[in-house]
C-alpha cells in the first residue's frame, strides 16, 4: 500500500492501477465503472490514487536524452506510484463519472552505454535537448537504445548510422539493431539501403553491412513483412527464423542468433578484442607461416580470396565494387586453418572475468565453392571462451554455417552467474578458436575472420 491509502479491495486496486496505466479493457472498464458509481469506498480509493499519480506526474519529467545511469530495482508500488495520469475523475450531481483519457506519449528517448562514441547530426556525443524527425546518429562504438511512441523500443550496435525519419520509421544504412514492438506499434517500419522490413508484431534484428548488398533478418518472435525499397506493400512475410537478404529477395536460410543482438543496454560495452586478420595481402596472396600475433599451433595462415580459386564469386576480387569484402567480412584478408593437426588453435588472454558481465565472442566463418575435383572439405570449428583448462561457453559445428561460397556470423554469449563453479570474479579468460578435425575425404580447412570478444556490464536481460 502507498502512505494514505484507503483499505480497498486488491482487484479494486489493480483495476484502477491499470486504469491509469491506460491499460483496462472494456468489460473491466464497465466493472469498475459500476463500482465508483456504488461504492463511497472505492471513489476514496480512485481519487487517492489519481491524486498521487497528477501529483507526481508534475514534479517528474523524463530527459528526451541522457548517458546510461544505474538504479535500484523499482518495486511494484514504486512503479504504482510512477505511472502516468490517464485518467480523469467527476463527481456531478452525486454520480461519479470516469473519463478515459490517453496522454499523449513522451517523444523519442535516446541513451548510450558508457564506453560509447557517437555523434547527432554532426555533433561528436552530443546529447540534444529532443530529437526530431530527421536526426541522423552515427555510433562509431558502444549500444544505444532509442524507445519511440507507440511501444518501440531499439537497440543499436556500433558501427552504425541510423535516421529517425518519424514515429514509425526508422532508416538502418549500416549496423546491427535490434527491434521490440507492442501492439501500438504494429506497422513499425525498418528501412535499409536495400529493403523495407515492416513489423506485423515481433522481436526481429536487422543486421546491415557497409557497402554490401546483403543483410541479415532474424525474426525472434512473431513476423514481419519485407518489401522492396520505397514499396508500400508486395512484399514476403517472414516467420520465427533467420534469412540473408540481397534486396526483398531471400538468398538463403541461417541459424537463428540471438546471442549476437543487444537486447538490453548494459551499463558500459567494452571491447577486449577485435582481429581483422588484415596483414596487407593482395588478391590470391596466401601466407602458411601462422598468423602474427597469435599462439597457433601449425597449420595456420591468412589468404585474400580473390573469387577465382576458393570462393568462385566477381565480389571478393579487391577491385569490385564491394572492394573484396562481403557478408561482414573486416577486411579483404581471412584466416584460415589447413590439415591442422590435433591442438591447433587460435588462444589469447583477453583479461579476467568480473562480476555482473555478460561475454560475447562471435567469429565469421566461411564456406568454401563445392569445385569438382578439389577435393577440399570443412574441417568443422568450436569458438570458447575458456578459464585455464575449464571451457566456460563454446559454440560448436561440423558443418558449414552456410552453403558453398559464403560467409556466416557465429556468436556465444556467456554469463558468469550460469557458471561453470570455481569460476569466481577474476578468474582468467580466454578466447580459443580451433578446427575439430571432423573432415573426411579430402585437405581439411576452416575459413575464418572478424575475431571479437565484447563485455557487456551490467547487462539486465
Amino acid at each position: 500500500m502507498t502512505p494514505g491509502e484507503p483499505p480497498v479491495d486488491p482487484q479494486l486496486r489493480e483495476a484502477i492501477l491499470r486504469l491509469l496505466d491506460d491499460d483496462l479493457g472494456d468489460e473491466e472498464f464497465a466493472w469498475l465503472q459500476e463500482h465508483l458509481e456504488n461504492d463511497p469506498a472505492a471513489r476514496e480509493c480512485y481519487f487517492h490514487y489519481a491524486w498521487l499519480e497528477s501529483a507526481l506526474d508534475s514534479a517528474f519529467t523524463a530527459p528526451i536524452a541522457r548517458p546510461k545511469l544505474t538504479a535500484p530495482a523499482v518495486g511494484r508500488t514504486a512503479r504504482f506510484a510512477l505511472a502516468v495520469a490517464a485518467a480523469v475523475a467527476i463527481l456531478i450531481a452525486g454520480t461519479m463519472f470516469v473519463i478515459r483519457t490517453t496522454r499523449p506519449e513522451p517523444g523519442p528517448a535516446l541513451q548510450f552505454c558508457g564506453g560509447s562514441a557517437w555523434s547527432i547530426d554532426g555533433m561528436d556525443n552530443h546529447v540534444p535537448g529532443e530529437l526530431a524527425h530527421g536526426t541522423r546518429i552515427e555510433i562509431t562504438e558502444g549500444i544505444a537504445e532509442l524507445r519511440l511512441r507507440n511501444q518501440v523500443r531499439t537497440l543499436v550496435e556500433g558501427p552504425a548510422s541510423i535516421t529517425l525519419v518519424d514515429d514509425r520509421t526508422l532508416q538502418l544504412d549500416r549496423g546491427t539493431g535490434y527491434f521490440e514492438v507492442g501492439p501500438k506499434g504494429h506497422g513499425f517500419t525498418v528501412v535499409t539501403p536495400y529493403q523495407r522490413v515492416v513489423d506485423l508484431g515481433t522481436e526481429f534484428g536487422v543486421r546491415v553491412w557497409e557497402g554490401q548488398d546483403e543483410t541479415e533478418l532474424h525474426v525472434f518472435k512473431g513476423r514481419v513483412e519485407v518489401q522492396a525499397p520505397g514499396a508500400t506493400g508486395g512484399g514476403f512475410r517472414q516467420e520465427l527464423g533467420a534469412v540473408l537478404l540481397d534486396g526483398p529477395e531471400i538468398v538463403r536460410t541461417l541459424a537463428v542468433d540471438p546471442a549476437s543482438f543487444p537486447r538490453s543496454l548494459p551499463d558500459r560495452a567494452e571491447i577486449l578484442l577485435r582481429e581483422d586478420f588484415e596483414h596487407g595481402l593482395i588478391d590470391g596472396e596466401v601466407r602458411s607461416s601462422g598468423i602474427e600475433g597469435w599462439w597457433t599451433g601449425r597449420d595456420a595462415g591468412i589468404f585474400n580470396p580473390n573469387g577465382i580459386k576458393w570462393y568462385v564469386r566477381d565480389d571478393l576480387a579487391d577491385n569490385s565494387p564491394s572492394a573484396g569484402m562481403v557478408q561482414g567480412m573486416a577486411g579483404t584478408n581471412l584466416g584460415f586453418f589447413f590439415n591442422a593437426e590435433p591442438g591447433t588453435a587460435l588462444v589469447r588472454e583477453i583479461g579476467f572475468v568480473k562480476s555482473n558481465t555478460r561475454y560475447r565472442a562471435s567469429v565469421l566463418v566461411g564456406c568454401r565453392a563445392d569445385r569438382p575435383g578439389i577435393g577440399e572439405v570443412f574441417d568443422g570449428y568450436t569458438l570458447q571462451l575458456v578459464s585455464g583448462e575449464v571451457v566456460l561457453g563454446e559454440v560448436r559445428s561440423d558443418d558449414p554455417p552456410g552453403p558453398p561460397g559464403s560467409f556466416t556470423h557465429v556468436s556465444l554469449l556467456w554469463n558468469p552467474k550460469a557458471g561453470p563453479a570455481g569460476i569466481t570474479p577474476g578468474s582468467p579468460l580466454q578466447v580459443r578458436f580451433a578446427p575439430n578435425g571432423s573432415g573426411r575425404g579430402g585437405n581439411r580447412y576452416v575459413d575464418f575472420d572478424k575475431l571479437e570478444v565484447i563485455a557487456l556490464d551490467g547487462t539486465r536481460d
